[in-house]
């Protein structure tokens, strides 16, 4: 295994590389490891950003806000039909009145059930005030939630499992090598 040979440079043996072929099988099997372990660190570095991103929405200054309008947009699809709450809201920030639409960070909020979707909008409903986080470079930037998108969660956990693949690749060839 790899501890047995510790020290020594089997990457630049004369010959008997990866699987008893020839050394450009060795750096061809480390290219191939290296890519994945990159990739994969490259893709959970992504998601993290942008959960971090989302999570430091709670560190924007706030002010209070009023709810304009509320409205469910309906989407149908081959696969289905979607539901899209949204949100219409103004707040003062740096002397202006702004009105956004932006709930979170993260993709719009996207339902499959109707109900849910209805049920999501209760807690905005029209003239109501709401926390309005918004940001001290760009006042025009602003969420009602910090929440994380869920694309940045499966974009991490698909980022782990390449490069573990990357990793248990290195390790496969390397058994295999004689």
């Amino acid at each position: 295994m790899l501890s047995d040979r510790i020290g020594q440079r089997w990457i630049f043996r004369p010959t008997a590389g990866l699987l008893g072929g020839e050394k450009h099988e060795d750096v061809t099997a480390i290219a191939v490891c290296t890519a994945f372990l990159l990739m994969g660190l490259l893709m959970s570095s992504a998601g993290i950003w942008v959960a971090l991103q989302a999570h430091l929405t709670g560190l924007w200054p706030t002010t209070t806000g009023s709810v304009v309008r509320v409205t469910l947009d309906e989407n149908r699809t081959l696969t289905g039909v979607k539901w899209y709450p949204r949100v219409t809201y103004t707040y003062q920030a740096d002397g202006h009145t702004i009105t956004a639409t932006r709930i979170s960070l993260g993709d719009p909020v996207e339902l499959t059930d109707e109900a849910e979707a209805r049920k999501y909008l209760e807690r905005y409903s029209p003239h109501s005030k709401v926390t309005v986080y918004f940001s001290e470079e760009d006042a025009t930037e602003s969420v009602l939630e910090q929440r994380a998108p869920a694309h940045s969660f499966v974009t991490i956990g698909f980022g782990i499992a390449i490069a573990f693949i990357g990793f248990a690749l290195f390790l496969v060839f390397d058994l295999f090598r004689s």
